[in-house]
């Protein structure tokens, strides 16, 4: 909308950017999301995490360094960046749900159940209590 209304709708190209601005959000809240549930152990966990923020604030960082003055009055390119990103970000969860379904199917195919781990008492420790990743417990699934 932004690129294709004219300048004369002035509320239409407002609403415009409003609606944009929605998009970045539930995206990111999602990868959030995402990164804490699919990881499991608290170093992989945090190390995920920190990975997302750090593209983020990098985003946040060199977005604003689009917007030059060579490509005004509408900013055909920056508006064409945005919108390939508000395109692509659905594709890649859908690519990323797409593995983790087939990771959760082939450790079911293959019939991959939690180990059985021990304190040094001999007493049995539940894996989520345990420093594991995610590939390491093979009891893991993933959640979708």
């Amino acid at each position: 909308m932004i690129i294709s209304l004219p300048w004369s709708a002035r509320g239409a190209l407002l609403s415009a950017i409003y609606i944009g601005a929605l998009g970045g959000a539930p995206s990111f809240v999602i990868a959030l999301a995402w990164c804490t549930s699919t990881n499991a152990g608290h170093t992989k966990k945090t190390t995920a995490n920190a990975m997302i923020l750090i593209g983020y604030c990098l985003g946040n960082l060199l977005a604003p360094q689009m917007w030059k003055a060579q490509y005004a009055p509408r900013y055909y390119v920056p508006w064409g960046v945005i919108l390939a990103a508000h395109a692509i970000c659905p594709i890649l969860f859908l690519v990323i749900r797409w593995g983790l379904v087939r990771e959760n199917a082939r450790r079911d195919r293959e019939g991959l159940v939690g180990e059985k781990y021990y304190d040094e008492n001999g007493d049995e420790v539940d894996a989520t209590f345990l420093d594991l990743t995610d590939k390491q417990n093979v009891g893991y699934r993933y959640p979708l």
